[in-house]
């Protein structure tokens, strides 16, 4: 009987697998090798399925984080009418048991069962691990009330001793707010020796090595070295400009402008042997179209705008955005808030045109006749305002924010 429809479809879907007319329950995810493959691994199993040791250490493990759980509900939360969801682990025992199982002798039936290759576990090793080795616990709270959905879990280190390196992001004074969808992101510095370690491993490398050497340029020296280490990303789901497509924009600042363009003439170069044309016009900016010979109607298009290279699906949205990034570049003073410098990445999207722009597009000629099954309307998502989430680092938490307030019922 709630008021709200997506409220509704969400208690439908937790009473499927949770009861929930007791005033709390307690789950439990057991470590099951051979099932990391499959949608049951990590699966909650309710008390009523857990031996009476295992629902007693699910509650001690609750227990002991209650006051990190205070600290972490959202002030939004109305906890009297709420459904409330506290999710914990120490961090030994995962590291213990994913340790385990990455170091099983490859004959073992197990291992053979994880059906991940050496480059996997090496990514697990490298970027996985370190986390969970260096950290204490992790704990979380998600809560859904009329107010709507909010999400806060933190990764602790005691010891701070969590890898960070201490810089987060520095461009949001460009972000253009009108999006239906952005993402800003700090990437982290930029190991050359280890991405391109990394990059080798991949069979499909070669091949693009080869080509960047038969133009003369370099993987390693000319590419790797210049890459961003912030980036913002811009989606619109409505399809414009002649190609039909959704609007996607990327504005980046390229840390080494001088050495970007002293190698365009090879780039360029490396389009001709690669088969993609390349289209020069000039105006109030210079901009390149790039087109592969197979697919002449659909093109990449992008810019300069000083050291800040801005690329977009269609002609006139790469205007509109090279203006936008101009005119901020011509204001930006010593004095500019940067309203995003805690966070390493940001997402936020707007529920407002969110149905009606996936409607358009799903009616677009790109996607008819297709083979696409119709999809509903999803009016439900007009219950909901916008969704913003967040990711910090520091020597000591990790933490990840997902807030979706719901839009209030005019009385």
């Amino acid at each position: 009987n709630n008021p709200y429809e997506i409220l509704r479809r969400f208690g439908r879907a937790i009473n499927k697998s949770q009861s929930l007319e007791s005033g709390s329950q307690f789950s439990a995810s057991l470590f099951d090798l051979e099932k990391l493959n499959s949608k049951d691994f990590l699966k909650p199993i309710t008390d009523d399925n857990l031996s009476e040791k295992q629902i007693k250490s699910a509650k001690e493990l609750i227990a002991k984080f209650e006051q990190d759980f205070n600290l972490l509900i959202n002030e939004n939360t109305d906890e009297k009418e709420a459904v409330i969801v506290k999710i914990a682990f120490e961090s030994k025992q995962i590291s213990d048991l994913v340790e385990s199982a990455l170091n099983e002798a490859p004959e073992n039936e197990a291992r053979q069962k994880l059906k991940l290759g050496e480059n996997e576990r090496e990514q697990i090793r490298s970027r996985l691990l370190p986390f969970i080795e260096n950290s204490d616990y992790f704990v979380g709270i998600f809560s859904a009330s009329n107010n709507g959905f909010f999400s806060k879990m933190k990764l602790v280190s005691k010891s701070n001793e969590l890898p960070d390196d201490k810089t987060n992001i520095s461009i949001s004074d460009y972000v253009n707010t009108s999006a239906l969808a952005y993402i800003v992101q700090h990437h982290g510095d930029n190991d050359v020796e280890k991405s391109y370690e990394e990059l080798i491993k991949i069979p499909q490398t070669t091949l693009i090595e080869s080509a960047l050497s038969s133009a003369g340029l370099s993987l390693k020296d000319d590419i790797l070295t210049n890459m961003a280490k912030e980036s913002i990303i811009y989606i619109n789901l409505e399809p414009s400009g002649t190609s039909g497509l959704p609007d996607v924009r990327l504005v980046a600042p390229v840390p080494d402008i001088k050495s970007l363009k002293a190698i365009l003439p090879k780039l360029k170069q490396l389009c001709v042997q690669t088969g993609l044309f390349t289209e020069i016009k000039e105006d109030k900016f210079t901009t390149v179209k790039l087109s592969f010979f197979m697919f002449p109607n659909f093109g990449v298009f992008t810019g300069l705008v000083d050291n800040l290279l801005v690329i977009a699906t269609d002609y006139d949205n790469l205007i509109k955005e090279m203006n936008h990034v101009s005119i901020i570049k011509n204001t930006r003073n010593i004095k500019t808030k940067n309203t995003l410098g805690q966070y390493k990445k940001y997402v936020r999207i707007n529920f407002e045109d969110f149905n009606t722009q996936l409607q358009k597009l799903l009616q677009s000629p790109l996607l008819q006749n297709k083979g696409i099954p119709p999809l509903p309307n999803f009016s439900f998502l007009n219950d909901l305002t916008n969704l913003t989430g967040t990711f910090e680092i520091n020597s000591s938490e990790a933490i990840i924010r997902l807030d979706i307030p719901i839009k209030q019922i005019k009385k």
